[in-house]
């Protein structure tokens, strides 16, 4: 008995010491006293190995490109930069079901750190019925309004925007949500899919932007470095049967921005896409078009056509391929070197870690004629 007795005070102490440390944990994301039987925390560690080859070969060679880059050349073959890289991200999300008046309604809170440098980088507080018809949303950096729609094309791991991120001079869908804080309403079942509607009042509210900020007041509401404001709605249904025997994931995005200074142009984009699922097959291909991404006073767009396939060969393997074409235009005048880049990827999945592989085939990135890569990417990922 005295021994049952030790071992239960031991565990008794160990209780209170867990506890003590789930609560003091929950101080990081805010003042308010929270039951730490309601947090929860998800994430992974990330690395990642980049290496392969371009090429710039003599040809035409754009000074200013329609995406706002710049385009030099000299007639060479050189290696991609090798490089080790890592991703790291912690999420923390806390939901609680309100008392009293608001009764059967729930505030919720999350941070996630990701990345390097100890961002914080997406954040929202939300609020809605606990039947979730509705969520009202204050965040940044969550996919919200028409960023539910950006990838309607399967994929593999990653979209071919983001292997390696902007080198190539691939684009995506310009939105109201990604990187910036916004506020809106997304409703989780309409007609079975998403609809979501978001607004971003100064897109150069970034991240790292406080809750008292005082160059708000100094800048006269940020406007020395404002780019503009955006709205933006976006619909998903990816469970459209219709007789099928798979399923259907029809797509549309609608994103309008307002310029704050002289001469700018206001941006739009318009996206829309329709896939297809049967069983270990899915298929899609989306257009999208982004006007004035850069809001220059001469105006430019950018038109991208996006195909995907994606095939789970076994419960462990997935391969995927996809096709993007990528035209410019600069003062109403085509761009006559297209980019267009092939997708081969393939995943190995254990569970609670996945190994992902990418090629990329890359013609004329950053619109210049003749500029080629072809980016070889490994990542291993293991989650918490």
């Amino acid at each position: 008995m005295l021994t049952l007795d030790i071992k239960l005070k031991q565990e008794t102490i160990m209780n209170k010491k867990i506890t003590a440390a789930l609560l003091a944990s929950t101080a990081l994301l805010g003042s308010v006293n929270v039951a730490h039987s309601q947090l929860t925390m998800a994430g992974y560690t990330e690395l990642s190995y980049i290496s392969g080859g371009y090429k710039i070969a003599d040809g035409i060679v754009r000074t200013t490109t329609p995406n706002g880059g710049t385009g030099t050349a000299n007639a060479s073959n050189n290696d991609i930069g090798k490089q080790v890289g890592s991703e790291i991200s912690l999420r923390f999300t806390n939901r609680h079901n309100l008392a009293g008046p608001l009764a059967g309604y729930y505030a919720q809170a999350m941070a996630e750190l990701r990345r390097t440098g100890n961002v914080w980088e997406e954040k929202g507080v939300n609020f809605g019925p606990t039947n979730n018809t509705f969520v009202l949303f204050m965040e940044q950096d969550v996919a919200r309004g028409n960023e539910v729609t950006r990838n309607l094309v399967p994929f593999v791991g990653q979209r071919s925007s983001a292997v390696i991120g902007a080198g190539p001079g691939l684009v995506d869908v310009l939105d109201s949500s990604s990187g910036v804080g916004n506020y809106g309403i997304h409703f989780p079942d309409v007609a079975g899919g998403v609809l979501s509607l978001s607004y971003a009042p100064n897109m150069a509210s970034g991240v790292s932007s406080s809750t008292n900020n005082a160059n708000a007041i100094a800048n006269k509401g940020d406007r020395v470095t404002e780019s503009q404001s955006r709205g933006s709605v976006g619909y998903r249904n990816s469970n459209i049967k219709l007789g099928l025997p798979g399923t259907l994931d029809v797509g549309l995005g609608y994103m309008k921005g307002s310029i704050n200074r002289a001469n700018g142009q206001d941006p739009k984009s318009v996206n829309y896409g329709l896939g297809y699922r049967q069983g270990p097959i899915a298929v899609g291909v989306q257009r999208f078009k982004n006007e004035n991404p850069t809001a220059v006073a001469g105006g430019n767009n950018d038109t991208v056509l996006n195909y995907g396939l994606t095939f789970a060969a076994t419960p462990q393997i997935t391969l995927g391929a996809s096709l993007t074409r990528q035209e410019g235009t600069q003062a109403a005048i085509k761009d006559p070197d297209d980019i267009t880049a092939k997708h081969f990827s393939a995943s190995y999945n254990m569970g609670p870690a996945v190994v992902v592989l990418d090629y990329m085939l890359i013609s004329n990135a950053n619109y210049v004629v003749g500029q080629d890569m072809a980016p070889i990417k490994a990542r291993f990922r293991v989650n918490f």
